[in-house]
């Protein structure tokens, strides 16, 4: 039984998560809402990571995640301008 109650809240949690990115996107536009979201959860990660057990990672680990970081902020502006466009009202094509 707990794994699925597990399941519920993360679907859940990520579909208010869901729901906030695109009432954020609408109400203060893609690039500020990429920016808070990424501070907040490098907030989560951060405390997550600084109460288990410590050691830097190597370089080629840092690239990675650097890497990862860069693609993940790319693909949350893309799939963000689609609201936002919306709410605009839509694309002009002249």
């Amino acid at each position: 039984m707990t794994p699925v109650l597990v399941c519920a809240l993360a679907i859940f949690l990520l579909s208010a998560m869901d729901a906030a990115m695109k009432i954020l996107v609408i109400a203060v536009g893609v690039y500020n809402t990429v920016l808070w979201r990424s501070m907040l959860a490098s907030v989560v990660a951060g405390t997550a990571w600084a109460a288990g057990p410590r050691s830097l990672p190597t370089p080629s680990v840092l690239r990675l995640h650097a890497l990862r970081a860069v693609g993940r902020g790319h693909r949350s502006a893309v799939v963000l301008l689609g609201p936002c466009q919306i709410a605009a009202g839509g694309w002009d094509r002249a």
